[in-house]
C-alpha cells in the first residue's frame, strides 16, 4: 500500500491483508465527530401532507363518495382532515376496477348472525404467493356483511378453513349455522364438507350450473376483493405474487 510520502507493511494470511495500526483516540474523536454530526434540517422526515387522494389510498381505494363520507362525517376515527375535498381521478382505481351492473338483489336479508351464509372460491390465479396458495375462499355473513376470507393452495382446503369461520360465528354470535348459500362444486357439496353440512342439520342452497346471480352477493363481494387487489397491486407497484397479501388487505378494510 503507498500514500504520499508514506510507505505501509502488511502481513498476507490466506489472502487476506493485515495492517499493524495504532490510533490517537484525540484524532479520531475529532475528525469523527466531524463526519457525522448529525444536521437537524436532514435528520427528519418530510411532513406528509395528509390530501384526500392520500387518504383515499389508505383505504384501500374505495369510491370517491365513500372518501368524502369518511373524511367529513363521523364514521371512522383517526382521520385528520378539515380542507376542501376535491374530486381527484386515480388511475389505479381506472387500471384495477371493472364495474359491471349490479345483480337483481330479491330484498330478503338475514334476521341475525349466522343465519345465512354465502360461500364462493375464487381462482386459481396465475402467480402464486410466495407461499403456493392460488385460491381464495370467501364466507360471507348475510345479516352483518362480515367476510371472511382464507388463501387456499387448492380448492379441496376449503373446510378446514371454513369450520375456523363456523366456530367463531358461532361463538361470538351463540347461534348456530342455519343456512349455506354456494353452488355444486365438489368441494363443497361431497367428501367432508358435505358430509360434515348433513351432520349438522344445515340447509344447503346450492345454486344452478351457470347461474352466478342466484349467489350474487358472494360475487359481488368477490368483485369488490379482486378489484381491490388489482387497484392495490397497481398502486404500489408489488409483482403480482402480492396478491393474497392485498386481498387480505382490502378483506380486513371492507370490515
Amino acid at each position: 500500500m503507498i500514500l504520499p510520502d508514506h510507505w505501509l507493511r502488511t502481513c498476507f494470511i490466506n489472502r487476506l491483508s493485515f495492517l499493524s495500526c495504532a490510533f490517537h483516540k484525540n484524532t479520531l474523536t475529532t475528525t469523527a465527530m466531524l463526519a457525522i454530526a448529525p444536521s437537524p434540517t436532514t435528520s427528519q422526515f418530510p411532513k406528509t401532507i395528509l390530501t384526500p387522494s392520500l387518504w383515499h389510498r389508505r383505504l384501500g381505494h374505495p369510491s370517491i363518495d365513500v372518501t368524502k363520507l369518511v373524511l367529513t362525517k363521523d364514521y371512522v376515527t383517526g382521520t385528520n382532515y378539515t380542507s376542501s375535498f376535491n374530486r381527484d381521478r386515480c388511475v389505479p382505481c381506472l387500471i384495477g376496477k371493472s364495474p359491471q351492473c349490479p345483480f337483481p338483489s330479491n330484498g330478503n336479508r338475514a334476521a341475525r348472525v349466522a343465519e345465512l351464509l354465502h360461500i364462493d372460491i375464487c381462482g386459481p390465479f396465475p402467480t402464486a404467493t410466495s407461499n403456493g396458495k392460488k385460491y381464495f375462499l370467501n364466507v360471507l355473513d348475510d345479516c352483518s356483511n362480515v367476510g371472511f376470507t382464507s388463501l387456499l393452495a387448492a380448492c379441496f382446503d376449503a373446510f378446514p378453513a371454513y369450520l375456523e369461520v363456523e366456530a367463531h360465528l358461532e361463538l361470538v354470535s351463540g347461534h348456530r349455522v342455519l343456512t349455506i348459500r354456494l353452488n355444486n362444486a365438489p368441494e363443497f357439496v361431497a367428501g367432508d364438507m358435505g358430509h360434515h353440512f348433513k351432520e349438522k342439520g344445515i340447509i344447503i342452497q346450492a345454486i344452478a350450473p351457470y347461474t352466478h346471480a342466484q349467489n350474487g352477493k358472494a360475487e359481488c363481494y368477490i368483485r369488490t376483493l379482486e378489484d381491490g387487489m388489482q387497484t392495490l397491486l397497481a398502486d404500489s407497484g408489488l409483482p403480482a405474487s402480492f396478491w393474497g397479501d392485498t386481498v387480505l388487505t382490502i378483506q380486513y378494510l371492507r370490515n
